[in-house]
């Protein structure tokens, strides 16, 4: 209630106090909402990162500390949480077709359905991304994978409403790479659109 009055000194009050007569992740993923309402994200990481310790199977906490990360400038650490989350929540991968440069496609994002789709690129190719929701209740969610499989980059809801962008990364490698889509969770089945561009150097 407090934190819902924007009374956000109070409400720290009442999460740390729990915390300090019964540790949950719950109360810890209160508490870093609190302080991510107040810009505190360096806190909210670390509240994050408690509940983690504490419900490490919950796909809620890397969810909500990869965008913490991304944020804060921590690229490789907020890709890292987010293919967490993917792991957490995968039970159906669907390997797509090449996706081209310039040409968008057309998917069905549903919970726990990952579509993997590939293209090759070369070391220094500055690549962008974009996924648009189509059905208003879709809400994206995607990783990029270099070719040894690794996370590089994440994002959710990086276009300001229920889209998701990367912007002008720069590869480290060439090879073929892999855009994992997904939905964020309490989202319904629905159809979005898919597009990429590469520059080369």
């Amino acid at each position: 209630v407090s934190r819902s009055q924007a009374d956000y000194a109070a409400a720290l009050a009442d999460f740390e106090q729990s915390i300090a007569l019964v540790p949950s992740d719950n109360a810890y993923f209160s508490l870093a909402l609190t302080h991510r309402a107040q810009d505190d994200l360096e806190a909210a990481r670390a509240d994050l990162s408690e509940a983690i310790a504490l419900a490490p199977d919950d796909p809620f906490y890397p969810l909500y500390r990869g965008s913490v990360q991304n944020r804060l400038g921590d690229i490789p650490a907020g890709a890292a949480d987010y293919a967490r989350y993917i792991e957490l929540v995968e039970t159906t991968r669907t390997d797509g077709d090449p996706i081209t440069a310039g040409e968008p496609v057309a998917i069905t994002i549903a919970i726990s359905t990952v579509i993997a789709l590939p293209f090759d690129a070369i070391s220094g190719a500055h690549f962008s991304a974009l996924v648009t929701a189509v059905d208003p209740a879709v809400d994206p969610l995607i990783v990029l994978l270099d070719p040894s499989g690794a996370p590089l980059i994440g994002d959710d809801d990086g276009t300001g409403t229920l889209g998701s962008f990367i912007a002008d990364y720069v590869l480290p490698t060439s090879g073929t790479y892999t855009l994992l889509i997904t939905s964020a969770p309490a989202r319904a089945t629905g159809s979005a659109q898919v597009g990429i561009e590469l520059l080369t150097p």
